[in-house]
């Protein structure tokens, strides 16, 4: 438990960190798509993902905004260290 806190301060903390995490994976099966042979295919497989991880993690962004994590900052923060390729 103290592990836990020396990363993460504070609940809204350590949920942005999972937010951010979400994020990057996202952002990284993207990435990985971008040189398929049948962009088509890759564009209608990435969007599915999507979809899929937005279903599953739905109660993640409602317990996010209902612990008054601005999510919207998290990312804004973020875009500004992302790895560029």
């Amino acid at each position: 438990m103290g592990t836990l806190y020396r990363h993460f301060p504070t609940k809204e903390k350590l949920f942005e960190a999972i937010l951010i995490g979400r994020i990057d994976e996202i952002v990284d099966d993207a990435r990985a798509r971008v040189d398929s042979d049948d962009p088509g295919t890759a564009f209608f497989a990435f969007l599915a993902h999507l979809v899929e991880e937005s279903a599953s993690k739905r109660d993640l962004i409602q317990a996010l905004m209902g612990a008054g994590v601005e999510i919207e900052l998290a990312v804004a923060d973020r875009s500004g260290t992302s790895k560029r390729r």
